[in-house]
């Protein structure tokens, strides 16, 4: 089987509306049973397709780079059957990444009904080549403890990718410059953009969504403890890379909706 090429669309304002669950729902529903975007907004986001046209389903897929040649294209296999089907030169990492989340290991396509039930997904082992690598390196290089925090509880760090995994090339993907080491707080606030590091003076910024559309108390869990950090240290590798820390200002934090409302200098 030959794959279309990825054609992704820089707007994401839809994308970024939904939950990964919901994404990833629309994509799957597209691609092994070749439902219209009209019929993704009604079944899958509960919409009123008459109003919103399938816009907010068309956007997502086409921000992922799924255009009308995915359309059904996996119709009538399994989902490992499919992921067979994608080539592992790297131009797919996100279509592997979504697919690598489900297996039915049936040969039917997967059923209406059962989107709707509670259900257990299969993650495949090798979803991230690597990965364990990364962390290990970031891990290392931070010296096991969160880097703004100072938190050294393995358990509860991340190592957090700086430009997502998604939009990383191979090499970016494991390159210890472009990782932090947080705690799961601060790498949950990193990841969906209500946290990030300028990369012009390494002060930390949190978003203003953090204090219109959060408890006080978890607020205060976010921002105190930034504020308490006492233990400042240098990596073993040097600072993140200002082209990742770029990125994520550029693509990733909602700088069009947010202001700085604390500011912290990370001793680099």
């Amino acid at each position: 089987m030959r794959l279309p090429e990825l054609e992704v669309n820089s707007r994401d304002r839809e994308f970024r509306h939904y939950s990964r669950d919901l994404r990833e729902t629309i994509v799957m529903k597209y691609l092994f049973e070749g439902l219209s975007s009209r019929e993704l907004d009604r079944t899958v986001l509960g919409l009123d397709s008459n109003k919103s046209k399938g816009y907010q389903s068309w956007a997502v897929l086409r921000h992922y780079g799924f255009g009308d040649g995915f359309k059904g294209i996996f119709s009538g296999m399994s989902v490992c059957r499919a992921m067979e089907e994608i080539p592992l030169d790297g131009r797919y990492d996100v279509l592997y990444d979504i697919l690598s989340g489900y297996s039915d290991y049936g040969e039917g396509k997967i059923e209406d009904d059962g989107w709707a039930r509670g259900f257990t997904r299969l993650r495949l082992v090798n979803t991230r080549v690597n990965q364990d690598k990364f962390r290990e390196s970031i891990l290392k290089a931070y010296n096991g403890s969160c880097c703004i925090t100072g938190m050294d509880e393995p358990s509860l760090l991340r190592a957090s990718h700086i430009k997502p995994w998604a939009d990383s090339s191979e090499t970016e993907k494991t390159d210890v410059r472009n990782g932090l080491c947080l705690n799961t707080l601060h790498d949950a606030a990193f990841d969906v953009g209500l946290m990030t590091v300028r990369y012009q003076d390494y002060t930390i910024r949190l978003s203003r969504r953090i204090e219109d559309h959060m408890s006080e108390s978890v607020m205060m869990t976010i921002s105190v403890s930034t504020m308490g950090w006492r233990y400042p240290f240098r990596t073993t590798t040097g600072p993140p890379g200002k082209e990742y820390l770029k990125y994520h200002m550029d693509n990733v934090f909602e700088k069009c909706r947010t202001r700085c409302i604390l500011e912290l200098e990370l001793p680099y």
